[in-house]
């Protein structure tokens, strides 16, 4: 009797640790995507930011039948490819290549951004006023905030899964590890 009654408690053990280390992973996984919502809140406002300025500079570089500038074109371009990846990571934000493709897509943002502010000035005066700088700024600085966010609730999340023996947990329920942004 009393072999039965540890071999029980045993089972006991195993099924109650099986829930709490499941419900763990499931419960950083969430704060991975919450943090990921609220970088895709930051990072919408800063590509609306990045069309609304392109679209201000190309009308501010036109003269009748002049074509607009080619850095405010990439600028525009850049904020429509990372808008696309964007919405591909929404779909799955813990996968690593929608996460690859989106840091790359905001890296080319960053940098039409950065070709169309360096512009040289004309006779309407700079490419993009003061106002849209220091927006830009203060935006870049709460995407910054949010990217550091996730990071940090991806790593949380990745520790737990590797973690042995949570990590049989993760590969029989398919959780994955996550890419940092």
């Amino acid at each position: 009797m009393s072999d039965s009654l540890v071999l029980l408690a045993l089972v006991a053990l195993v099924l109650f640790w099986t829930v709490g280390a499941y419900n763990r992973l499931v419960r950083l996984r969430s704060q991975a995507l919450q943090a990921f919502g609220a970088l895709a809140v930051h990072l919408r406002r800063v590509i609306s930011l990045a069309q609304s300025s392109a679209t201000a500079a190309s009308r501010q570089a036109l003269a009748p039948g002049e074509v607009p500038g080619t850095a405010a074109a990439g600028l525009d371009a850049s904020a429509k490819q990372c808008l696309a990846s964007l919405q591909a990571a929404k779909a799955r934000p813990l996968d690593a290549e929608t996460i690859a493709a989106l840091a790359a897509a905001r890296g080319v943002l960053a940098q039409a951004w950065q070709r169309l502010a360096d512009a040289p000035e004309d006779l309407a005066g700079a490419s993009l006023p003061e106002s849209l700088r220091g927006e830009w700024e203060q935006s870049g600085q709460q995407v910054a905030g949010a990217v550091e966010e996730f990071n940090q609730a991806v790593r949380r999340y990745n520790e737990a899964v590797g973690q042995f023996p949570a990590l049989v947990l993760a590969w029989l329920f398919g959780f994955r590890a996550a890419r940092p942004l």
